[in-house]
């Protein structure tokens, strides 16, 4: 079987995006968790991955409260998947 993998999504450098292609204008905590899921199709083929959308920030903005919210996330359910991935940006690395 496959295992369950939960991604916490907090937005960041992970998440995000620009008008289009050939802009460099860019915006952080643009993309949501499904989309960047659905953006890696082979991830099925080596888990049972679920995305949540905890928050959708630039990774500046990064805090106390965002902090403990995945804590206790992770804490509540930790029986019921065998890992998590928490996207985060770049700015606190």
């Amino acid at each position: 079987a496959l295992p369950n993998i939960t991604i916490l999504a907090t937005g960041g450098t992970i998440a995000g995006g620009g008008d289009s292609a050939t802009k460099s204008n860019y915006t952080a905590g643009k993309v949501g968790v499904e989309n960047l899921v659905n953006a890696v199709p082979q991830l099925k083929d080596i888990a049972n991955v679920k995305g949540e959308q905890v928050v959708n920030i630039g990774s500046q903005d990064m805090n106390d409260d965002v902090w403990l919210t995945l804590a206790k996330k992770i804490n509540t359910d930790c029986d019921k998947t065998d890992g998590f991935v928490i996207t985060h940006g770049t700015d606190t690395m």
